[in-house]
This record gives structure tokens, C-alpha cells and sequence, in this order.
């Protein structure tokens, strides 16, 4: 099993096995942003995720917060939401757009599934911002392979956005919130309300019911729902 899905199946576990309290409005991702100097929005002053496809890697490659794309995260995104949709509901053209094929997958135990979906929607890059949409597709994808009741498009696109968002954040800001744990605060806690603040907030608009969906489609979806959150939370997420 890769070392991602391991990961993602214990925390699967973790959140199904805890009710996380949710925040009492949506401006608590307001606060929790500009709490850890920006969070998920700023490392300094750059932007951490940004409109279109920029390029703001700096010296020694480091991360300074401007290489995430909003149009790289929607279009592996609404790759891999595609591929879980297909799987789930026997849609074959959205597999296919991954090049894969829903008879092949049948055979795979859940675990090699999600795996064919995450390599197809991603490829072998391995740079951070990479390694975040790897992970947030693994979790996903994992979560939407097998659940009993099947996901709805829309419950697929706003988890996408909570994990992703939410990874982003984490990487942003974990050394501010070390030292905010180090003072005594429960760095666990922070973390979980993060993102029950999230997941109270996060809002995907309605696909189209009249029709199969394709990635394109997942891709508008999650651009959308990034965009809307830019709005809330006064950040160029």
C-alpha cells in the first residue's frame, strides 16, 4: 500500500470516529487565518495560493508561497473527483479522460483503485505543492471509494476543498502554530478547528444533474468554491 493511502485510511479512521465541533460562524476562518500570520494565505506578505499559475519559488528552492496555482489545484482536483465519480457511478468517460477503464479498476481492491485515480489525475511531479494535492487527492478519492452510501458530487467537491485548503494551512502556518503550542495551547485542538471551521464554511455550487459529469466540470466546481473562500476570508488563498 502507498505510504499516502496508508496515512489517509488512519485518519479516516480518526475523523469518522470523532464529532468535531463546528465553529459558530464562518468568520471564525476570518480569525483562524489571520491568527497564524496569514495561515494558509501568506508566508510573510506573498500570497500562498493565488489566481491563475503562478511561479514564486525562491532561492535554495524553499517555498515562498506564491508557486500554488488555483488553476493547477482545479484541474487535479477535478481530475481525481472525476475518477472517484466515474468509479462510483459506472460513468466510463470520466475514467477514460484519465485513460483509465471502469472494468479494469473493478478487479482492484479499493486501495489499488485510488491509487490508479490519484496516479492518473496527477503524475509523478513531487515538489511540495505537488505532494499536497497528492495527499488531499489520496484522502478523497480513499473517503469517496468507500463510504457505503455514495458521495454526491457536490459533498466530493466541498471535502476536496476542506483537505486541500486545509493541508495548505498546515504547511503555511505549522511553525507559528508550534510555537502557539508551545506556549501552552493544544496545537491537535487548533488544528481540528481549523478545520471544522472549514468545513462549516466551505460551499461547492450545484453541478449539472442533467447529464454525466466530466472533470471539467469537478474543476469548475472546486475553482468556484476556492474562489468564494478567497472572499470570506479576505485572503488571496
Amino acid at each position: 500500500m502507498r505510504p499516502e493511502l496508508a496515512v489517509e485510511e488512519k485518519a479516516l479512521r480518526f475523523r469518522r470516529s470523532r464529532q468535531l465541533r463546528p465553529p459558530t460562524s464562518a468568520g471564525r476562518v476570518r480569525t483562524s487565518f489571520g491568527q497564524f500570520g496569514g495561515g494558509t494565505c501568506y508566508r510573510g506578505t506573498r500570497p500562498a495560493l493565488t489566481s491563475g499559475t503562478g511561479s514564486g519559488r525562491g532561492g535554495g528552492g524553499g517555498l515562498t508561497g506564491g508557486g500554488r496555482s488555483t488553476d493547477r489545484a482545479s484541474t487535479v482536483g477535478g481530475r481525481a473527483l472525476g475518477g472517484a465519480y466515474g468509479f462510483r457511478t459506472g460513468a466510463a468517460a470520466p475514467l477514460g479522460e484519465l485513460g483509465l477503464d471502469l472494468g479494469e479498476l473493478t478487479g482492484l481492491s479499493r486501495y489499488q483503485q485510488a491509487r490508479r485515480i490519484v496516479d492518473a489525475a496527477l503524475g509523478p511531479r513531487g515538489d511540495v505543492q505537488e505532494s499536497e494535492l497528492r495527499t488531499t487527492n489520496a484522502s478523497v478519492v480513499l473517503w469517496a471509494l468507500t463510504e457505503e452510501v455514495e458521495p454526491t458530487p457536490v459533498e466530493l467537491t466541498n471535502r476536496w476543498v476542506v483537505e486541500y485548503v486545509w493541508h495548505v494551512w498546515i504547511t503555511e502556518s505549522g511553525s507559528v502554530i508550534q510555537r502557539y503550542s508551545a506556549d501552552g495551547k493544544d496545537r491537535v485542538r487548533v488544528e481540528q478547528e481549523m478545520r471544522a471551521a472549514l468545513e462549516a464554511t466551505v460551499a461547492a455550487h450545484a453541478l449539472p444533474v442533467d447529464r454525466p459529469l466530466t472533470t471539467a466540470d469537478f474543476a469548475s466546481a472546486i475553482d468556484s468554491a476556492l474562489g468564494s473562500l478567497r472572499r470570506i476570508s479576505g485572503s488571496a488563498l
